[in-house]
C-alpha cells in the first residue's frame, strides 16, 4: 500500500487506470455500492478522476486506515499506477476536509455521495468547486 504524510498523519492511497472512463465509471459505481453495504465502516474516500486529455479514467482511493483502503483496493482492480499523480496531496486535504464537515454536521457515520456531474476543479487546498 502507498502512503504520503500530509497534516502530520500518514494516509494511504491507491489511483489505478482503466482503458476507458465508462470502464472507470462502471467500476466506481459497483465499489461505492459495496461501500455503502459497509456502512462507511471502509473508511476510504473513492474518486474518479481524469484529465482532459485522457478523459475520467482513474479511480483513486485515500484513507488514513489501511485495512479498508486495501479491501477497496482489492475490489477496485484496474492498472496499478504507482507513483504520486500530481494532485494526490490536494485529494487527501479533500478527504480530511470531508471527515471534518461531517464530524461538525454532527452526521452519522456511513458511506456519503457527493457526485459532481458535469466534473467539478480540485485545488491544492482540498477544495472541490464547480466552476
Amino acid at each position: 500500500m502507498n502512503t504520503i504524510r500530509v497534516l502530520e498523519m500518514d494516509w494511504y492511497w491507491f489511483t489505478r487506470r482503466f482503458p476507458t472512463a465508462t470502464m472507470a465509471n462502471r467500476v466506481f459505481e459497483d465499489v461505492a455500492r459495496y461501500a455503502k453495504r459497509n456502512e462507511g465502516k471502509l473508511d476510504t474516500g473513492l474518486y474518479r478522476h481524469g484529465t482532459h486529455e485522457e478523459g475520467m479514467v482513474y479511480i483513486s482511493g485515500v484513507s488514513h486506515q489501511p485495512e479498508g483502503i486495501e479491501k477497496i483496493a482489492r475490489r477496485v482492480g484496474g492498472e496499478d499506477v504507482p507513483s504520486p499523480f500530481e494532485h494526490l496531496e490536494a485529494l487527501v486535504l479533500r478527504r480530511a476536509r470531508v471527515i471534518s464537515e461531517l464530524l461538525e454536521a454532527g452526521a452519522s457515520g456511513g458511506s456519503y455521495r457527493f457526485p459532481h456531474h458535469e466534473g467539478a476543479n480540485l485545488y491544492a487546498d482540498g477544495e472541490l468547486k464547480d466552476d
